[in-house]
């Protein structure tokens, strides 16, 4: 490896890399703030989820799939969804049934048919599935923050598995008992 292809490859690794995740997760941090270099390091595979200006509070760990998991409305938008994208592939199983039985430039017809509706359902799935993800992080975030306002938390961090698990099943309830359908 030439010395440019090692400059990139350090660039990616302990730059770009770092700050992209960072921006992933970025709809899960309850307050932005300022970090060192040296603090976001140190953070490792946990990515802040909270942090309040309490100097001495609790700190903690809690699992966001966990909660995203078992919160009821992120089950009840699934199965909702799951719901239409079965009457979007009854459609187009008639399509395609439709292609089998005509010949010609009716097959072309039909074929592009086929194709317009696969779209269109592939651009709602994704429009649909991004704005109920969009609604159920940011009552998550909300929920965090609140959870850390009330307990005294100073700083929780994300963190997968039992480690997590504790303060993300309290959050679940929380949520849980909120939700209407």
């Amino acid at each position: 490896m030439d010395k440019k292809q090692l400059i990139v490859a350090w660039f990616i690794r302990f730059l770009f890399l770092p700050i992209f995740i960072c921006l992933l997760s970025s709809s899960f941090v309850a307050t932005v703030e300022a970090m060192s270099y040296k603090e976001f390091k140190n953070m490792s595979d946990e990515d802040l989820v909270y942090k309040s200006e309490l100097r001495n509070g609790k700190k903690g760990y809690i699992d966001l799939d966990y909660i995203f998991e078992n919160y009821e409305k992120t089950k009840d938008a699934y199965n909702d969804l799951d719901k239409k994208l079965s009457e979007a592939e009854e459609q187009h199983k008639i399509l395609v049934s439709k292609i089998g039985k005509v010949e010609g430039q009716e097959k072309d017809e039909a074929i592009n048919e086929l194709g317009n509706h696969d779209t269109k359902v592939r651009n709602w799935y994704q429009a649909i599935r991004t704005s109920y993800i969009k609604e159920i992080s940011e009552e998550i975030d909300s929920e965090i923050l609140s959870f850390g306002d009330t307990y005294g938390y100073s700083v929780i961090k994300s963190a997968k598995g039992d480690k997590g698990r504790e303060l993300a099943s309290k959050v679940v309830e929380l949520l849980n008992a909120k939700y209407q359908k």
